[in-house]
């Protein structure tokens, strides 16, 4: 392979034309499956957070646990505030 390759170290033009540059389909069933993913976790999450509402509700501390689940997500964009801009 190497002595296919010109002084200069490039490849010659023919080796170039020759690389598949045709991603379409490849980036549309990836965003299709990237697009179940998404579905599946955020209907598990949703799923979750829905069966243990109605359990607090049943039991009749409903307002504990929605005070719980808003700490929660305000502690998570807290965070995410603040670690986003040194990432």
């Amino acid at each position: 392979m190497a002595e296919n390759f010109e002084r200069n170290g490039e490849p010659p033009i023919d080796i170039i034309q020759n690389i598949p540059t045709n991603f379409g389909p490849f980036l549309k069933w990836g965003a299709v499956l990237a697009l179940i993913v998404a579905i599946f976790v955020i209907s598990t999450i949703g799923r979750s957070i829905y069966t243990d509402l109605l359990w607090y509700d049943a039991l009749g501390f409903k307002s504990v646990y929605t005070k719980i689940l808003t700490t929660k997500i305000i502690m998570f964009l807290v965070g995410m505030v603040i670690f986003a801009p040194i990432v």
